[in-house]
């Protein structure tokens, strides 16, 4: 208890010009009550997540009989899928989590456990902002379906402008970062740059069939 009450005294004579940083480190509790007031913080965030996760399983469409949640290939998914929705900050991927799960469990959809694990782990690795910005393109990709005899970078060029505009106004994403941004979405196997041509300086490219799959699993409108 002595040398956490040293580390606060020395924090607060650290930042004694600042004012703020002082009343925040009044807040800190110390000996057993910072371990108490750690765990229940931690705990607030847990249930408050959970909620956000059961209420949304609840309400899918997909009513998940005992004799499904009993099996060992449900449990496992269940747990994986809570452990990745408990620690995650938006309420809107929570759902998305919670949406995966209900729908996965459908018989008409045929998701086999390896699957599952894949597209639980590729959602789990996208930041929300990326994921969206993926279903923006999805979006515009079929407003704008390749025709017969054209390559994917012709098409693409229809509406590769809009596309940039649209997603870095909406989701706040610099223009000069958009292309590394683009790029660092490629690690999911969602979206691939077009390869092979001299004349692909806008670094454009597509999703794939591998985000068709997780869209109609999570039910996001196209």
């Amino acid at each position: 208890m002595s040398d956490q009450i040293g580390i606060i005294d020395k924090l607060v004579s650290k930042y004694d010009k600042t004012p703020a940083i002082k009343i925040l480190l009044q807040f800190i509790p110390i000996g057993s009550a910072f371990n108490t007031w750690l765990q229940h913080q931690a705990n607030k965030i847990k249930s408050d997540r959970l909620k956000v996760f059961f209420e949304e399983l609840a309400s899918g469409k997909q009513t998940l009989s005992e004799e499904v949640i009993k099996q060992e290939d449900f449990l496992h998914a269940f747990f994986c899928t809570t452990n990745a929705a408990i620690n995650t900050r938006r309420k809107e991927k929570i759902k998305l989590f919670a949406k995966l799960l209900n729908n996965s469990f459908n018989p008409e959809l045929h998701v086999k456990n390896d699957e599952y694990e894949e597209l639980l782990s590729i959602l789990d690795g996208l930041s929300l902002r990326e994921f969206k910005v993926l279903h923006q393109l999805k979006l515009y990709e079929d407003l704008h379906p390749i025709q017969d005899g054209q390559d994917t970078l012709k098409n693409a060029e229809k509406y590769w402008d809009l596309f940039k505009n649209s997603a870095t106004n909406e989701f706040d994403i610099p223009k000069e970062s958009f292309n590394a941004f683009m790029s660092r979405t490629e690690r999911s196997g969602l979206y691939l740059r077009i390869t092979g041509y001299f004349d692909n300086t806008k670094n454009m490219g597509r999703t794939t069939p591998l985000l068709d799959r997780l869209i109609k699993l999570i039910e996001l409108s196209k």
